[in-house]
């Protein structure tokens, strides 16, 4: 019989637009003022930076070690901030995690950063027994009950 539901945070229950607004535009926006760097000429060497690292360590979804490596001076909590109108969440999302949530537990597993999966799931968090993340050193499994 099944007990528990796993389901992934973005490009499932919200769409990626605002993980990709914090991590392509806002850091990259950062480094061009910082810099002196027209948009364009920062996102690219980003980019580079954050593929030197990949997606295998740790560091890839730390928004505070970007944020030291490239010396930006900002505070990480108003950069997620910034970009937290942008969050939507899938127009059916709602109404299939009631339903689902009436038969099963059911837990969050997500390669994002904790602070990502917290603003996310602002307005679904009651629907979540759990939620997990899964990366190269995996945080253990978090009530949220």
């Amino acid at each position: 019989m099944i007990c528990h539901v796993s389901l992934d945070m973005d490009g499932t229950l919200v769409n990626s637009k605002y993980v990709d607004l914090v991590w392509m535009q806002g850091i990259p926006e950062l480094y061009s003022e910082k810099h002196n760097l027209d948009l364009q000429a920062a996102k690219e060497f980003v980019v580079g930076e954050y593929m030197k690292i990949g997606s295998a360590k740790i560091e890839w979804y730390d928004l505070q070690y970007w944020l030291d490596n490239f010396q930006l001076d900002f505070d990480k909590w108003e950069l997620l901030k910034k970009y937290e109108d942008e969050i939507e969440i899938y127009p059916e999302v709602v109404e299939a995690l009631g339903m689902l949530s009436e038969r099963f537990n059911l837990v969050v597993t997500s390669n994002a950063a904790r602070e990502f999966i917290d603003i996310e799931l602002d307005g679904l968090r009651q629907y979540f027994a759990e939620t997990f993340q899964q990366r190269a050193t995996s945080e253990k499994l978090r009530s949220r009950h």
